[in-house]
């Protein structure tokens, strides 16, 4: 499964094993400062900051249609 991840182009090589099993706790979170301190101890965080690294220029007309930056998913 690992290897299929990474042919997507996510960065998981440090997650310690896929697919990922948290406990219900998360759901708890409320803040994006617990999330992040969460993704950090999981050591998923590389992938986030790849996604926040994408954000680009859009080619063509939706520049002009409000469509004007894109970036890459990261996990949903």
């Amino acid at each position: 499964v690992p290897a299929l991840v990474m042919s997507k182009g996510h960065v998981v090589d440090q997650v310690p094993e896929l697919p990922l099993v948290v406990s219900d706790k998360v759901q708890e979170l409320t803040k994006t400062k617990q999330a992040v301190i969460f993704l950090r101890r999981i050591k998923a965080w590389a992938d986030i900051q790849k996604v926040y690294k994408s954000q680009r220029f859009r080619a063509g007309k939706g520049k002009m249609r409000n469509r004007r930056r894109i970036q890459r998913r990261g996990p949903l």
